[in-house]
């Protein structure tokens, strides 16, 4: 019976093509040649429905009642697979000589087993297998596979990926498997080899990659696009560079690839310096890759193996007349790489070469400031050996020993301290390193730089001690360390007269702001002390919107009808940042809904919004009180 409407099948699926073969005789042509001589003729219309063809025919077969059905829907799919993919027995005939066995007087036949080329994206595979796999049609399912069908992973089909893509992506493919691929390229026409998946990436890009090299060949000799780049910023030469395949970067230079082709991450040659493979970058250096090529960043491929650490690389680039002194767009030399990164032995490559141990990039930065930034100890004891001042400073002023206090790196603090770094040296905000120490909650280093006498109180341009640093950014151990252990002024204004307690009610630091209190009590502390506009710590936390640290001050005897020295209350600067949740806590705990400030305005004048209004409404604010200019408050 059939399946599908005449007009699909007749004239062209009439004929004794599709019919069940007979055995070949003597006279038969080639398996192989009757097989192309069928895709040939039948191509044309099934390259528009073979998909839909095989879904309904498929379709048809799993909700079949009868034997005779199910038996005609199987027979049709299987003459459809026949026309569409290349049977498993005939394809990639290898001719190997084996030992002549005794009698024989000719080599021997030996066929290489191959899975079919299935026409689908695995996408599409998995739209035509799942009803099947549902549907536990096991002689079905059998049968797809048979002709090359995928039972693909999820993954493999979020990507898009072809059964040629799925094989190229896998590692460790045995060698038989990829001269299997290669075979089936070479000898099937029509396979879409520069099917691209999610990241833009083709067979060839991903067998490059794994270093197949037989698949690589076959796709180079069947001319595809050698230089074509995916959404990394890769070609196929950058991936088989980076994983140092140097048969497969030979097969690439031998078809006439690029080797400098450059993107945004660089060269191929990049690729071999940040993987550290030597051979590989030998290799396209003698074939004239640019040694002085950059990335997106400016950097050279010394830049990339000094940054990692590859002595190596470093070496061979060292004699290939590598730049020693180049710059990125930062003005960074391999030198700044190789100290941040810490490897000494490629430090003392590039020092023997000539680098630069004083270079500076655009920040001012030298190499001795990496260093002590990231606690390469052995690196920095080279640098100050050679000469490089220890109290070097940036373009901000600041020394090595404030890039390792800010880090809390002790060892290299004390390295520094040993070799004379100025305990007392400040940025341009005239900042110690005690000061960023505090700033970033290192207890540790504040105990070492105290004990070397830093100064404990030492003020800022606004006038911030370490403490008010500790405490605006909620260091609590840090502010226990300067309080508790070193007796730091707790009292201590800034230059806007604010305290500790100020800044930390502002941050909403809530265990510093319950520290402080519990400190300050047997310190003379007052919560309610103004600064320069005469905010108290209860005014900055409404103002800011710190709703828990409004309940803890209040709790704690602050003034909730204090007024600044414009006369606003706590409740004013709720009501004109739109701190909702903070202008309800104050209204509950008896916040004057009416009160003026020196202008007349009340906190319903400055209501930032109508939710803001409803509320101070609803508890009892007038609309009727005007302000000394004659302004109702518009709500």
């Amino acid at each position: 019976m059939n399946l599908l409407p005449k007009s699909l099948i007749e004239p062209r699926f009439s004929g004794s093509c599709l019919s069940t073969p007979s055995k070949p005789g003597k006279s038969d042509p080639p398996k192989e040649n009757r097989f192309l001589e069928q895709k040939a003729l039948y191509e044309p219309l099934l390259d528009r429905h073979k998909f839909d063809l095989l879904q309904d025919a498929s379709k048809k077969y799993i909700q079949a009642t009868d034997g005779d059905a199910r038996v005609a829907a199987y027979a049709w799919i299987s003459k459809i697979l026949n026309c569409i993919c290349l049977p498993q027995d005939t394809v990639g005939i290898a001719f190997q000589q084996r030992p002549q066995q005794e009698g024989s007087e000719s080599s021997v036949k030996m066929k290489l087993k191959l899975a079919p080329q299935f026409p689908f994206s695995l996408s599409e595979n998995c739209k035509l297998l799942s009803p099947i796999m549902q549907s536990e049609e096991k002689p079905l399912l059998a049968l797809y596979q048979k002709k090359g069908a995928w039972v693909p992973s999820e993954e493999a089909v979020a990507r898009g990926q072809t059964a040629l893509q799925y094989d190229s992506v896998t590692t460790d493919l045995p060698l038989a498997r990829q001269k299997s691929l290669a075979k089936l390229i070479q000898t099937v026409p029509g396979i879409r080899l520069e099917v691209q998946d999610f990241l833009g990436r083709t067979p060839l890009h991903h067998v490059s990659e794994q270093g197949y090299l037989p698949i690589v060949n076959a796709l180079l000799k069947a001319d595809v696009k050698k230089d074509g780049i995916d959404t990394t910023g890769c070609s196929p030469l950058h991936l088989a560079a980076g994983r140092g395949h140097q048969d497969t970067i030979q097969a690439f230079l031998d078809a006439g690839a690029n080797p400098d082709v450059c993107t945004y991450i660089g060269s191929p040659l990049h690729s071999a310096a940040f993987g550290g493979h030597r051979a590989a970058l030998l290799q396209l250096i003698k074939a004239n890759a640019a040694t002085e090529s950059r990335n997106h960043e400016r950097e050279t491929p010394l830049h990339i193996a000094a940054s990692q650490g590859h002595l190596g690389v470093v070496q061979a680039l060292i004699e290939a007349k590598a730049n020693i002194n180049a710059k990125t767009q930062d003005a960074r030399t391999p030198m700044h790489a190789a100290a941040h990164n810490g490897v000494l032995p490629v430090l003392e490559a590039l020092i023997q070469a000539k680098g630069d141990i004083q270079a500076q990039d655009h920040a001012g930065c030298r190499p001795i400031h990496l260093a002590a930034e990231a606690e390469n100890q052995d690196v920095l004891e080279r640098l100050l050996a050679l000469g490089s001042p220890v109290n070097s400073v940036d373009r901000s002023g600041l020394t090595p020993l404030h890039y390792a206090a800010a880090m809390g790196h002790q060892g290299t603090v004390n390295t520094l301290l040993h070799h004379k770094a100025n305990v007392f040296a400040t940025d341009h905000t005239r900042k110690t390193p005690l000061h960023w120490a505090a700033l970033q909650g290192h207890s540790e280093t504040i105990n070492i730089l105290i004990g070397h006498q830093a100064d404990i109180n030492a003020k800022d341009k606004s006038g911030q001690t370490p403490l008010h640093l500790a405490a605006a950014e909620g260091k609590l151990d840090a502010l226990n360390t300067l309080i508790l252990e070193h007796y730091a002024d707790i009292l201590e204004p800034n230059n806007q007269e604010q305290t500790p307690l100020h800044l930390a009610a502002a941050a909403g630091k809530l265990d510093v702001v319950n520290r402080l209190i519990v400190l300050g009590h047997g310190m003379g502390m007052n919560i309610n002390a103004p600064d320069e506009q005469g905010q108290t710590p209860l005014h900055l936390a409404a103002l800011r919107g710190r709703a828990t640290v409004v309940e803890t001050l209040l709790g704690n005897g602050a003034d909730l009808q204090a007024t600044t020295y414009h006369g606003g209350t706590p409740l004013h600067l709720a009501a004109s940042s739109g701190k909702a949740a903070v202008v309800a806590t104050l209204i509950q705990a008896g916040a004057k809904l009416n009160a003026q400030e020196l202008s007349g305005k009340t906190p319903l004048h400055y209501a930032k919004s109508q939710d803001i209004a409803n509320i101070l409404l609803v508890a009892g604010a007038k609309r009727s009180i005007r302000d000394h200019s004659g302004h109702a408050s518009g709500w």
